[in-house]
């Protein structure tokens, strides 16, 4: 507006120019005014420049582009009152002019968690990390620090922590001069609703102890743990500090015996030796190809609709389905939305009578899913904590 404003003046200082000066003198008129046109032009282009390098030192100085790291909050911890965290690493780069992000879950054993979608428009940033779950947060001044709402604290790092690799199998087979490395079956409780647990254990170089725990029917797999052996007493604790297995090795080595602590409450545990290699050798072929749109094993997707107050998410569901050798089928399904429990959880009961379908998951408050294989899609109904919700699953590849 302001070059205008000085150019529409100087044309109208010509015309009067023009009106009452000689021809002579219209000549220094016109150049005058001339320079004088081509004097705003300048300006123009100048201001133009400055604007633009104020608002590149803007994103510079603004720029999120990078890794971040701190605490997060998940619920409950070992002891009644405490709190379970861990370290959250978030990656975010720049792409199409917006930014894309994906963060490492540390002590979950979780990597490169992707991202649905990132808002930045400074001060405020919003990671989208499932339908479900969207992080509000506040960017400093410096460009130095996000703080999301529920007092999450991410700054700015060039030395990230990062998730350990997943233990081999060759790191916990059973060593005859190491009496606690191995794989251990067991579970939380010692009745017939107990849940299902594994540990595997093995032994560094320096002597010391790492763990995993896998929990597969609420799909929380590879959850790291560190180890605290004074034989014959062990100490099994989730890097989260949301759980503690604490208990005794037996004279022959076979079993672990002792109890499970959450939230200050115990519970009575059992963990005997297994083999590992043995359990996997005898698992059932599992077929998942298909050759009609109406064969029943594959790969499917879907998702319900949960309505949380006003707001309704999108849960979304990955459903594998298994012919077995003996004709039989076995099915497992993975929340995609549900941090830390997003590994395939298998059904606990699975029916197939042409077209109706039936899946139940008993450690999942006895969750289940009825349907009908119908034109190549599963059309049903997902019940779970009392209510029914209709649930579409389609082919994903």
């Amino acid at each position: 507006m302001l070059a205008k404003s000085i150019i529409f003046s100087t044309l109208t200082l010509i015309k009067e120019a023009l009106k009452i000066m000689a021809w002579s003198k219209t000549k220094t008129a016109i150049v005058i005014g001339a320079t004088a046109i081509l004097g705003v032009g300048t300006t123009t282009i100048v201001v133009e420049a400055i604007r633009a390098m104020h608002v590149a030192h803007l994103d510079a100085l603004h720029n999120i582009q990078g890794t971040w790291e701190g605490i997060m909050s998940l619920g409950a911890g070992i002891a009644k009152g405490d709190s379970s965290t861990t370290h959250i690493v978030l990656k975010l780069s720049k792409s199409n002019g917006g930014y894309n992000a994906t963060a490492d879950a540390i002590d979950l054993g979780r990597k490169d968690i992707q991202a649905d979608g990132v808002v930045y428009k400074y001060p405020t940033l919003e990671i989208v990390l499932s339908p479900r779950t969207t992080y509000h947060g506040i960017v400093n001044a410096r460009a130095t620090q996000i703080t999301f709402e529920g007092s999450v604290v991410l700054k700015r790092t060039t030395t990230p922590d990062t998730v350990s690799e997943p233990l081999a199998d060759d790191d916990f087979a059973p060593q005859k001069d190491s009496a606690l490395q191995g794989y251990w079956r067991g579970a939380l409780g010692t009745n017939l609703n107990s849940l299902p647990l594994d540990w595997k254990i093995a032994r560094q170089a320096d002597g010391t102890f790492r763990a995993e725990m896998d929990n597969p029917m609420q799909g929380a797999n590879g959850q790291p743990a560190t180890v605290v052996w004074n034989p014959p007493a062990v100490k099994l604790i989730l890097m989260t500090g949301s759980g503690m297995f604490q208990g005794e090795l037996n004279n022959s080595n076979t079993e672990l015996t002792g109890s499970w602590v959450q939230g200050g409450i115990s519970k009575p545990s059992v963990f005997k030796r297994a083999d590992y290699q043995a359990e996997r050798a005898s698992e059932p072929v599992k077929d998942y190809s298909y050759a009609s749109k109406n064969d029943l094993q594959g790969h499917w997707k879907g998702s319900w609709i949960l309505p949380l107050g006003k707001v309704k998410v999108s849960i979304r569901y990955a459903l594998d389905i298994a012919k077995l050798p003996d004709g039989t089928y076995a099915a497992a399904l993975a929340n995609l939305d549900q941090l830390g429990n997003s590994d395939p959880i298998p059904a606990s009961d699975f029916q197939y009578e042409p077209p109706n379908v039936r899946m139940e998951w008993k450690w999942a408050d006895n969750t289940r899913y009825e349907g009908k294989l119908k034109n190549g899609k599963l059309v049903g109904t997902w019940f779970e904590g009392g209510g029914g919700f209709p649930l579409v699953f389609e082919r994903s590849k």
